[in-house]
């Protein structure tokens, strides 16, 4: 082992030799002492020239972008950047590179070959020599894995309540500045605690899951939708128009409406059991929106309503306020 170690040092050398012989071969080891840093880094390294055309990328980077090489260089780094609601940083980026710029720990999306998007922390520097810039270099560092940890509800994939209204808080910012609609759903399956009881958690939590499933299918890929806790969950419609609000409330009740065959644990037999959920929503639009745990709040209000009805006897799938004054 210190053999091995000693030789691994006589051919790449801790410190400069003083020795002005050697110099010359101490500067080729750590030429390719970098080049096996910049191949081996654990983060995505792109370097792009002073138009942000990419010249270089590691196998992070070339993983996180999801291109091979010949795809990715040549190309601009621009076009693969974007903000969380999907608009291009390209305008951003560019300012940053051709003036030289940097830029600490900026979120990101990277758009990948696939169509699918990587969350990414983005650091840039620039490569200057005698005032003009050589090279720009990207440094991206993957927290998509981190934040599925941390932002998921691990039973059903959903967002969990926190990043719901994080998320929501966002959009309704967005919706505010742009004068949109938009609507709080909230759904609480009904009877799901009898059956949690008399099947057990286990099959209960395939109840948990099966809800989970059909309402992430039950919306659009650019509405959230989370799990609140228990067996309440939500989903924000983003841009919906008070005429499709009844439309999208019909589809969600259906979509939340369903049997499913369960196992006695006593038994071992198989029983099918009606799923349903009590649904309140609230619309608004623009200025009218309030904050994200007012809306939740009031869509929750609007559930009881339903809630409250169908103990009456009363047929209502859904309950809505869309704001009118009375």
């Amino acid at each position: 082992m210190i053999l091995k170690t000693l030789k691994i040092l006589d051919q790449y050398p801790s410190q400069e030799p003083s020795d002005p012989d050697l110099i010359p071969a101490y500067e080729r080891s750590q030429l390719k002492l970098h080049q096996l840093l910049f191949q081996n880094l654990p983060d995505g390294v792109i370097a792009t020239d002073p138009l942000g055309i990419i010249t270089d990328a590691n196998p992070a980077a070339l993983e996180i972008f999801g291109y091979h090489p010949h795809q990715l260089i040549g190309t601009p780094i621009f076009i693969y950047l974007e903000d969380e609601y999907g608009v291009s940083l390209a305008q951003a980026m560019s300012h940053v590179i051709e003036g030289a710029g940097s830029v600490r720990n900026r979120h990101v999306f990277v758009k990948r070959f696939d169509d699918t998007r990587r969350s990414c922390t983005l650091s840039i520097g620039p490569m200057v020599k005698d005032g003009e810039l050589l090279r720009s270099f990207g440094i991206f560092r993957d927290r998509t894995e981190l934040e599925r940890l941390v932002q998921i509800d691990q039973k059903t994939g959903l967002l969990n309540e926190r990043t719901f209204l994080q998320r929501v808080e966002e959009q309704i910012k967005m919706s505010r500045r742009k004068d949109e609609p938009l609507a709080m759903v909230y759904f609480d399956m009904r009877c799901f605690k009898p059956l949690n009881d008399r099947f057990g958690h286990a099959e209960g939590d395939r109840v948990i899951k099966k809800v989970g499933l059909r309402l992430d299918q039950a919306v659009f890929q650019s509405d959230f939708r989370a799990r609140l806790h228990g067996d309440e969950f939500a989903a924000l419609l983003t841009r919906i128009g008070r005429e499709d609000l009844e439309l999208a409330a019909s589809k969600l009740a259906k979509a939340m409406s369903f049997e499913i065959d369960l196992v006695d644990p006593h038994t071992g037999r198989i029983e099918s059991a009606q799923v349903q959920a009590d649904i309140g929503i609230v619309w608004r639009k623009g200025a009218d929106i309030p904050d994200a745990e007012a809306l939740l709040e009031l869509a929750d209000k609007r559930m009881f309503s339903c809630k409250a009805a169908a103990k009456r006897g009363e047929v209502r799938t859904f309950c809505i306020d869309m704001g009118d004054k009375e």
